[in-house]
């Protein structure tokens, strides 16, 4: 599983974070084994995203 976190500005910062979260992948050999997870949170009114996507953990 890969994770990260946006925070700030989510309009502008999410598709840098797909992108490069795709790009790794890409870059380590790797495949996409489930759907991209974008989960809205807040803490204390303060909105971030959760992004997560499963990966084949096995090298090709």
């Amino acid at each position: 599983m890969l994770h990260t976190r946006v925070v700030g500005d989510l309009e502008k910062r999410l598709p840098v974070t797909l992108e490069k979260m795709v790009e790794y992948v890409e870059s380590n050999r790797k495949e996409i084994i489930t759907p991209i997870f974008i989960v809205l949170n807040y803490v204390e009114n303060v909105p971030y995203v959760d992004v997560c996507v499963g990966i084949d953990p096995y090298d090709e």
